[in-house]
Order: structure tokens, then C-alpha cells, then sequence
């Protein structure tokens, strides 16, 4: 592992860095490694993307800080972005909470932030 804390995604099992390891997994899961400080944004599973699709989104926060990370906002589907057309949707982690605060011109909603889990 790199330097620095490493969380598993699958079991959360907190591992330290510069060291190596030997991880075990099923048949289903793929060995995948957050670094501590990390918002990481993920989507409920919708069954298909439409125009007006909104996606719930749960911030897993891997620590107890972690730095600020942001998201994208945009129609998807034409090259407004390049005329100004988007939001960046800041995602923090203080004091034990989250926040997310929206900045932009584009005038729908893809992101809906609906919870925080600290891990």
C-alpha cells in the first residue's frame, strides 16, 4: 500500500500504509481501496438514465476529515457546459457533518445529496 491510511470498500476494515498485504476476496468482489480523507459520492442504481433523471447520492466519508471534493452538474446531453451552462456542487465534511453547497448557472437538478456516512 501507498503511504498514508487505506480503507477496504468492501469491509470498511481499515489497513496502514507502506506496508503489503495479502487480501482475499470472493468470487464477486474486486479489491478496491479508498484513502483515508476521501468523499466519496455514490449514486443509488436507477434502471436507466433519462433526461430528467435525479440521482440520490450518499457521501461516504472515509476518517474523521476529510478534504472537499466537488460535482459536476450539467444537462448530459448537449455543449452548453462550454457556454457557462453547469453547477459544481461543493461536498465538505466538518465538524462531523456534512455539507453541500450548489454554484452555477444551469437551472435543473441531477444531484440529489440525501445522506452522509462516516466510515
Amino acid at each position: 500500500m501507498p503511504k498514508g491510511n487505506w480503507y477496504d470498500y468492501n469491509t470498511n476494515k481499515l489497513y496502514a500504509g507502506g506496508r503489503s498485504y495479502t487480501i482475499t476476496t470472493g468470487l464477486t468482489q474486486i479489491p478496491i481501496f479508498i484513502k483515508e480523507g476521501t468523499i466519496l459520492p455514490i449514486a443509488k442504481p436507477v434502471e436507466f438514465v433519462a433526461p430528467n433523471t435525479v440521482f440520490d447520492i450518499t457521501c461516504y466519508v472515509y476518517g474523521k476529515k476529510a478534504g472537499a471534493t466537488q460535482l459536476f452538474e450539467d444537462d448530459g446531453t448537449t455543449f452548453n457546459f462550454e457556454k457557462g451552462m453547469y453547477n459544481v456542487t461543493m461536498l465538505e465534511w466538518q465538524n462531523g457533518k456534512g455539507k453541500a453547497s450548489k454554484k452555477g448557472t444551469y437551472k435543473g437538478k441531477v444531484y440529489n445529496i440525501k445522506n452522509w456516512v462516516n466510515i
